[in-house]
């Protein structure tokens, strides 16, 4: 059965989502453009576009060139270009099994923290989610993955959508919680279909596998069938081998050898049709091997076998080998050579024992490695958050200072206005007291000239009454006279 789709093109695909949507884009083209072009913020988005593409055909090269756009970006201080660069650099190392991976994706996420871009934090969490589920930290993984769903969910992108519930079905698949991994797995399908996505038949694979381990083998081959003939349609022919494949499986466990066979033979035709990897082509022998060693056909057997070996000579794979020294063991029992079938089997455990042994120290070592990584990352936090509280005891002390100046100014200036309002009030005083000494000079003059009028005033007085007298006098002797005369005149 193949497994769910694999969590290194989970990684990829999300990455393709936020930094790439000009997936047409000739490579040439932009090559072309990059060497043309003037050392700015344009060169580094057509780099970053570019190790993208390169990642299908070129990981090197691309590799290179991400860190590249990288160098570029912090010399330009351009912060979204840097972030895009840091997670491309992490999707070589996810697909490399680096640690790195991890440093890099936390770079990228400051990156677009930095510039408040939700949607590029989204897609790193996503990332985020794929690398933790390489490691096996299933509950990390999850909460990344739903963290980046409610993003893309508020935004409503059915792609990243789709992405972020694909990685939801594998982290659920893995912790056999098969129902949770079909419902993630038909939301990421719905997503795909409503954008007319190719990668709907990843969904609808991942379906497939966990209704097999739910033991609904009919709605399992419906599913693989039509993940199939999309994966055909959109010329996905990698894909399609392991959908055939799986098809074989199913009914291989339901022992329709025939049926199974036809499927297994098929897989291998496309893989030759199409000049597939090595690897293709050792897994297809590994399943014709096994279902002519149940139907008894050793020569058919052999040959198979034959071509299994040497493409392990060729790629090395541990598990491949120990699949091929049990498949001997069994083939050369069935063929009566039991002294072989022994030293095979003998074989065989050995190796297994060997591979058990490598992965335990393999696990150790990784262990070691995220211990020292994670180390360093607590070591690097510790720094940061020293410098982050430098940097707010200095924000406090500048506060403190900017308030004492404003005390200081401020005094100041209430101590100037204060000493113009005294100078106003002493020159107002001044200005009051000369006006009271003119008025009360006005005021005596004043009195003087009327006490002088009133001397006069009284002297002509005294003047009239003294000649109203002489009048009077005067009067009185005229009507004596006049008294007197009229006497005699009579």
């Amino acid at each position: 059965m193949q497994p769910f789709v694999s969590v290194k093109k989970i990684f990829l695909v999300t990455f393709i989502l936020i930094t790439c949507t000009l997936q047409s884009i000739n490579i040439d083209s932009l090559k072309q453009f990059i060497n043309k072009a003037s050392r700015d913020t344009q060169q580094v988005n057509a780099m970053n576009i570019l190790c993208n593409q390169l990642f299908h055909t070129n990981a090197g090269e691309g590799y290179l060139l991400a860190h590249k756009a990288r160098a570029l970006a912090a010399r330009l201080n351009f912060v979204r270009g840097l972030g895009e660069a840091n997670q491309a650099i992490a999707v070589y190392f996810n697909f490399n099994g680096g640690d790195s991976a991890l440093y890099y994706l936390q770079k990228a996420k400051a990156n677009f923290t930095k510039i408040n871009d939700e949607l590029r934090i989204g897609s790193v969490n996503v990332s985020m989610g794929t690398y933790y589920e390489t490691i096996n930290e299933f509950e990390k993984s999850l909460n990344y993955y739903l963290e980046a769903l409610k993003v893309f969910e508020k935004h409503k992108i059915d792609k990243a959508i789709a992405s972020a519930c694909l990685g939801l079905g594998n982290v659920f698949y893995n912790l056999k919680n098969y129902n949770k991994a079909i419902e993630y797995s038909r939301k990421s399908m719905e997503h795909f279909q409503k954008i007319n996505s190719p990668y709907a038949s990843w969904a609808m694979n991942n379906m497939a596998n966990a209704y097999e381990e739910l033991g609904d083998l009919k709605t399992a081959v419906t599913l693989y069938e039509k993940s199939l003939a999309l994966k055909l349609e959109s010329k996905d022919y990698y894909g399609a081998v392991f959908s055939i494949d799986n098809l074989g499986n199913i009914f291989l466990k339901e022992g329709d050898l025939r049926k199974a066979l036809t499927y297994f033979e098929r897989s291998l035709a496309l893989c030759r049709q199409k000049k597939m990897e090595r690897e293709t082509f050792a897994n297809s022998f590994k399943n014709l091997s096994e279902i002519y060693i149940s139907l008894e056909d050793y020569p058919c057997a052999k040959k198979n076998l034959d071509s299994l070996h040497a493409c392990i000579a060729v790629l090395n794979f541990g598990e491949l080998q120990t699949d091929y020294l049990h498949k001997m063991s069994r083939y050369l029992e069935g063929t009566g050579r039991y002294k072989e079938a022994c030293e095979y089997k003998d074989r065989y455990i050995k190796t297994k024992d060997s591979l058990f042994t490598s992965e335990v120290n393999r696990i150790v070592n990784d262990a070691d490695a995220k211990y020292t990584a994670e180390k360093k990352q607590k070591e690097i936090e510790l720094l940061n958050k020293d410098k982050k509280i430098s940097l707010l005891q200095l924000e406090e002390n500048q506060a403190q200072l900017n308030k004492q100046r404003v005390i200081i100014f401020s005094s100041a200036g209430a101590a100037v206005l204060l000493i113009l309002l005294v100078f106003m009030l002493i020159n107002r005083n001044k200005l009051k007291q000369k006006s009271n000494e003119k008025l009360s000079a006005f005021n005596l003059q004043l009195h003087t000239q009327k006490a002088l009028i009133e001397e006069k005033q009284k002297e002509i007085l005294d003047s009239i009454r003294y000649a109203k007298r002489i009048q009077q006098s005067l009067l009185t002797s005229e009507m004596y006279i006049h008294k007197h005369l009229n006497k005699l005149r009579k």
